[in-house]
């Protein structure tokens, strides 16, 4: 899996969740996971989550540390379970690196029962693609979080570990699975 830290600020508005955002931003065809750090501004309509969207929410942040990964397959039930993977992974490396707990409900993360992230998985055509955010900043947000500023979390060192985290246990499943024979 390749993995590239974006460094300019792109507002997250939903549409970013595509198969050619990766490729256009980081020149990535295959496997990939970018990061970067800036707004987040999702109205109702670019919503993917049906359940959310019939609701009316929107999604809003002055600043998040948004991550999206690119795996190309077509399984969701995969991606979901992809998805949640990277949650733990969040909640590891702020525990490993940061001594804070993060409990994970699902696919979210919360801090002292504010919410940390967003998250949604989702297919394409070609592809699977996860969107997930992590509140650096949550002014404007329409629930009550928790965000890596007052956690005395550095977003952008945070996303340079956790993308080497993600690659590493991409790396290492694909081992694993290559290593053993199959059985009747």
């Amino acid at each position: 899996m390749e993995t590239m830290f974006i460094p300019e600020a792109i507002t997250y508005t939903g549409r970013e969740l595509n198969s050619r955002f990766i490729s256009s931003h980081a020149g990535f065809s295959a496997d990939a996971a970018v990061a970067w750090i800036g707004p987040c501004s999702v109205p109702t309509e670019n919503l993917v989550d049906n359940e959310d969207r019939e609701r009316g929410e929107t999604i809003r942040a002055a600043e998040m540390l948004h991550l999206i990964v690119q795996v190309v397959e077509t399984d969701l039930l995969r991606a979901v379970f992809r998805q949640r993977l990277l949650a733990a992974l969040v909640a590891e490396t702020l525990a490993a690196d940061y001594n804070v707990h993060a409990v994970r409900r699902g696919d979210d993360l919360f801090v002292r029962e504010g919410k940390l992230t967003v998250s949604i998985a989702t297919g394409s055509s070609s592809m699977t693609l996860i969107h997930f955010g992590i509140n650096v900043d949550p002014a404007g947000a329409p629930v009550r979080t928790a965000d890596l500023s007052a956690l005395g979390v550095d977003a952008a060192a945070f996303a340079e570990r956790l993308l080497a985290a993600l690659a590493d246990e991409e790396s290492g499943a694909r081992h694993a699975a290559a290593k053993v024979r199959p059985v009747e």
